[in-house]
C-alpha cells in the first residue's frame, strides 16, 4: 500500500510538472493541468508495454515499438484536440486553436519518455530499499484459487497448453496462464532462460552457460537467452503481486 501511494504521488507530481510547462505556453493552470492528465495514459502505456515489446524476437521489436509509439502519439493528439473542442465549444477544429508545441510529436514523445523513465527509476529505488511489497501471487490451479509467496516459486515450465509452477517442498501447480504473462508478472528476480522455462534466480545453484541447476534439475539455456542469463544478477527480494487468470 505504501508503494502504491508513493507511485500515485509521483504521477501527480509528473502531471503537475507537465502543467507548469504548459502554463508557459499561455494556458491557464486549470487547462494546463487537465492537458497534463490527458497525457498520462500515454506515459503509463509507454512505461509498461515498451519493456514487454523489447522482450520479443529481434525482428519484431523495432517495428512493434514504432507502431506502438505512433499509436500513443496519435491518441494523445486526438485527446488534445478533443479537449480544445470541448473547452471552446467548437464544432469545427482548426490548427490555430491548439498551440503548435502540443501537436509536435517530438515534444510529446520527450514528455512521455521522461515520465516513464522517472517511474521506472523510482520503482527500482523502492525495490532496492524493500518497498516493493507485497510478495505473493494469486492464480488458479486445478480449479482452485492458490496464493504463493513468490520467493517459493523456483521455476515455471511451459508444457503445451499448460504451465507448471514448481515451488519449494516439491510442490507443483498447474495453470493455463501463458508463460509470457507469468514473465510479465514475475518481473524482478526471474529470467526467461528458454521458451519453456522461467527461472527464479535466487534458486539457481549453478550455471555452466548451457544450463542452470534448480533443485537438482538441469534446465537448458537457449542460445537466444544465453547473454541475458549470464549477465543476470541474483535478487532475493522485490517481487510483485498480481492475480492471474487460469484454469
Amino acid at each position: 500500500m505504501k508503494r502504491f501511494f508513493i507511485m500515485a504521488l509521483y504521477w501527480f507530481l509528473a502531471s503537475l510538472t507537465v502543467a507548469l510547462i504548459l502554463v508557459s505556453l499561455d494556458y491557464s493552470f486549470g487547462d494546463a493541468l487537465m492537458l497534463g492528465v490527458l497525457l498520462l495514459p500515454g506515459c503509463l502505456a509507454s512505461r509498461f508495454f515498451i519493456p514487454k515489446i523489447t522482450a520479443e524476437k529481434k525482428g519484431q521489436k523495432a517495428f512493434r515499438i514504432i507502431c506502438f509509439i505512433l499509436v500513443v502519439l496519435l491518441t494523445d493528439v486526438l485527446l488534445i484536440i478533443w479537449y480544445h473542442l470541448i473547452r471552446q465549444r467548437m464544432s469545427i477544429y482548426t490548427p490555430a486553436d491548439v498551440d503548435p508545441m502540443l501537436l509536435n510529436p517530438v515534444f510529446l514523445a520527450v514528455i512521455m519518455a521522461i515520465a516513464a523513465y522517472g517511474d521506472h527509476a523510482l520503482s527500482e529505488y523502492l525495490r532496492r530499499n524493500g518497498q516493493n511489497v507485497p510478495q505473493t501471487v494469486t492464480f488458479t490451479s486445478e480449479y482452485r484459487k492458490m496464493t504463493l509467496v513468490i520467493s517459493e516459486i523456483m521455476y515455471i515450465e511451459s508444457r503445451d497448453t499448460e504451465v507448471w509452477i514448481h515451488a519449494t517442498e516439491g510442490r507443483i501447480f498447474r495453470n493455463r496462464t501463458p508463460i509470457s504473462q507469468w514473465q510479465n508478472i514475475l518481473d524482478v528476480g526471474f529470467v526467461r532462460i528458454h521458451r519453456s522455462y522461467l527461472v527464479n534466480l535466487s534458486h539457481v545453484s549453478s550455471n555452466d552457460g548451457e544450463s542452470v541447476t534448480v533443485n537438482d534439475e538441469h534446465l537448458p539455456i537457449s542460445r537466444k537467452n544465453k547473454e541475458k542469463v549470464l549477465s543476470s544478477v541474483v535478487q532475493d527480494d522485490g517481487f510483485s503481486r498480481t492475480p492471474l487468470s487460469g484454469r
